[in-house]
């Protein structure tokens, strides 16, 4: 087993699942942002 390539293929695992937390992390605040802005107008 060549191990650089397996320790690569594992940095750019980790950095796909990173990147789909933030991904997700902003569809989160938006959606509360967007939550907030509803209960506001319906006050």
């Amino acid at each position: 087993m060549d191990s650089p390539v397996f320790y690569r293929r594992l940095i750019i695992f980790f950095r796909e699942i990173s990147r789909i937390g933030e991904i997700r992390r902003e569809i989160y605040s938006s959606t509360w942002r967007g939550r907030k802005i509803l209960l506001r107008t319906l006050e």
